[in-house]
């Protein structure tokens, strides 16, 4: 809320300013809070994670990332959006789910293959674990 009120009376935001001249707003980099109990490894995936949304967000036809950008990143309203583009708030509602769909579909893409890697299937492991504790419940013999 406070970040909708901040925009709306400060400069021209970067959804006004891609919605006027059709520019891609500025590459964020936002680092990410560094909490003393979090570890560098956790700290480093964090940033990491932050990077990949914001190249998934710039890589939005530009119909989409200005909604995206209105409504995620500078927290407008769909009325204050679809008033900022001069297009119906069902406009911006369906704007806004598709660039959603894009925007999940290209972090699918890209660490979709990871976490496959990094949680792979155990296979005799996981079955010799599933007898063993089927036989501690009693339910096998």
């Amino acid at each position: 809320m406070a970040v909708a009120h901040r925009h709306q009376r400060g400069a021209r935001s970067s959804a006004q300013k891609a919605a006027d001249g059709g520019e891609k707003p500025a590459s964020r980099n936002h680092p990410v809070p560094l909490n003393p109990s979090d570890d560098p490894e956790r700290t480093m995936a964090q940033r990491q994670i932050l990077e990949l949304v914001e190249r998934a967000t710039d890589s939005l036809p530009d119909v989409y990332r200005t909604v995206f950008v209105a409504r995620v990143i500078e927290g407008l309203s769909i009325e204050e959006t679809a008033e900022l583009l001069g297009v119906r708030p069902e406009t911006v509602k369906t704007r806004l789910h598709r660039a959603r769909a894009l925007v999940r579909k290209a972090l699918d893409d890209q660490i979709g293959p990871v976490l496959l890697d990094a949680f792979p299937f155990a296979g005799r492991r996981c079955d010799r674990l599933t007898s063993a504790v089927m036989q501690r419940l009693g339910l096998e013999s």
